[in-house]
């Protein structure tokens, strides 16, 4: 039986598309970018831009990108749970406990672990066939990164496998190298959920230089995104999360999503401790903000995000990071 919070989450999305439509701010869905996509590249004037970079966006992964993903210890997800709020979450693996065929993803995860993190994570918990996902392989040596965007197909104890509807590489932009460090004896945190943040919480948005943002499309499609800078580069202000936008590849897939769905998610990643704060929300973006423009590398845009619940989340398979170096393209 369909809720009837869905049932009114889509007519009022229904209702944004039909009056921007008719208002002419807004064309029909063209491939491969939905409506609210569209506003915000003809808002902006990168409409040229976009239609060229999203000549890269397939429905089938190419065997270079098959090559890359084989070699992954860790990705992030992109989902809904019961409630329909999002997450991100960050998985970790050995390398090559990931794979692609040209139009299927396979996950291999044991949401068994005998640490239990992904059996319990409310972001994992009740993933079932049909439901839509996002995937983002990232390798923080080399700043390279592949989106896979789709469905699952199946959900088992070890294994996810995902129907690719989407995928294309991205640019290395804002992305802050790291290595493995030596595995030595962790101590990382239990896991732990709440509402209202906390000190360790603020803290760590003092200090992070990198983050990931779930958004979902009216095409039905998950996002999942990178977001990166100078450290505390995201700032927090009277509970809310300002993430600024700076100049990317012109698509606008996160604000897209937001512009007709204000549903997101973050995963932090505590690089020193082996986990991860996640937390899940509500989203805006803000235009032509009258703050410094230096904070956004000149586009004047923020992302604003009210957290409703977060969750402190040890890495299924523990693991740290070495800090190597800032990206160059870091306003």
């Amino acid at each position: 039986m369909v809720a009837a919070s869905d049932v009114r989450r889509w007519h009022r999305v229904q209702q944004r598309l039909w009056i921007l439509e008719a208002s002419g701010e807004i064309v029909k869905p063209t491939e491969p970018f939905h409506p609210g996509e569209l506003k915000i590249q003809r808002l902006v004037g990168e409409e040229a831009t976009a239609k060229m970079n999203g000549r890269g966006i397939s429905p089938r992964v190419p065997g270079a990108a098959r090559a890359f993903v084989g070699k992954q210890d860790l990705v992030i997800l992109g989902t809904e749970d019961a409630g329909k709020q999002l997450w991100a979450t960050l998985v970790t693996g050995t390398s090559g406990f990931a794979h692609v065929s040209d139009d299927l993803a396979h996950v291999h995860v044991d949401m068994h672990h005998p640490t239990g993190v992904l059996s319990v994570a409310p972001s994992l918990k009740d993933l079932h066939p049909s439901q839509p996902i996002a995937m983002l392989f990232i390798e923080l040596t080399t700043r390279r990164r592949l989106r896979v965007n789709g469905s699952l197909t199946a959900v088992a104890a070890s294994a996810l496998e995902v129907h690719v509807a989407q995928a294309y590489a991205a640019c290395p932009k804002y992305i802050q190298r790291r290595q493995i460090a030596d595995q030595a004896a962790i101590e990382t945190p239990i896991m732990a959920t709440g509402t209202a943040l906390t000190a360790p919480l603020i803290s760590l948005f003092e200090n992070a230089d990198t983050l990931f943002i779930a958004t979902a499309g009216v095409d039905g499609l998950l996002d999942v995104s990178h977001r990166g800078g100078r450290r505390g580069f995201a700032e927090l202000r009277d509970g809310k999360i300002r993430i600024p936008d700076f100049a990317g590849n012109s698509m606008f897939n996160t604000l897209g999503n937001l512009a007709l769905d204000d549903r997101a998610g973050l995963c932090i990643p505590d690089f020193e401790r082996s986990c991860q704060w996640l937390l899940t929300g509500r989203a805006v973006v803000r235009f032509d903000v009258s703050d410094s423009p230096d904070k956004t590398g000149g586009t004047r845009r923020w992302i604003e995000f009210v957290p409703t619940a977060w969750a402190l989340l040890p890495l299924n398979v523990p693991r740290t990071w070495n800090f190597i170096d800032s990206s160059p393209f870091n306003p």
